[in-house]
């Protein structure tokens, strides 16, 4: 009888030896892959925040540089500013000067097709109106982001915001396990 529980009692221990320490280990694996794919979604989205903030403050500067203008509006020295800002501003694709809306002139051509933007998805604290809109006035269907101050809007591919953004310098480190009622 002693040794039959001697024999249990050292198989229970050689089990527990070994079970105990793989446990751990993949308990520590998943863990630590877990941690790490949270550092590099927030390093992630942090980007993604920065290059966000970049683009807008590039759509307000275009802005500001086509409202500061004093040339008589569609005139060819407006004309050529407009164009100037959308070729120095690397995320304006283009910049249209409105009139209750409706464009009159852009950076890309003298006289705009009339079509008329809808009230702004948004406006603004600073005043600025933006849309995310498939109405231009190159009768394209494509979706892009405008941004407008009180007579001008650039036009910005909304890519941009998130173009090139680069992958994390780490691998990502990995561990799956599949279970009924529980997903890693």
């Amino acid at each position: 009888m002693r040794t039959r529980h001697l024999m249990a009692l050292f198989t229970g221990v050689l089990i527990l030896a070994i079970i105990l320490p793989i446990s751990l280990s993949i308990w520590q694996a998943a863990r630590q892959a877990k941690m790490q794919f949270y550092r590099e979604l927030d390093d992630y989205s942090n980007r993604i925040v920065v290059r966000t903030l970049q683009v807008a403050d590039q759509a307000r500067e275009a802005l500001r540089e086509a409202d500061a203008h004093t040339a008589a509006s569609c005139s060819p020295e407006h004309l050529l500013t407009l164009r100037r800002i959308a070729y120095t501003h690397r995320y304006i694709q283009e910049v249209l000067w409105l009139r209750d809306s409706v464009p009159q002139c852009s950076s890309l051509e003298d006289h705009s097709v009339a079509v008329t933007f809808p009230p702004p998805d948004h406006i603004a604290p600073d005043g600025y109106r933006t849309w995310l809109t498939s109405i231009n006035d190159l009768g394209l269907d494509h979706q892009m982001t405008a941004m407008g101050s009180r007579q001008h809007m650039v036009m910005i591919d909304p890519v941009s915001f998130i173009d090139v953004v680069p992958a994390s310098e780490e691998k990502i480190h990995t561990m799956l396990f599949g279970l009924d009622h529980q997903k890693w």
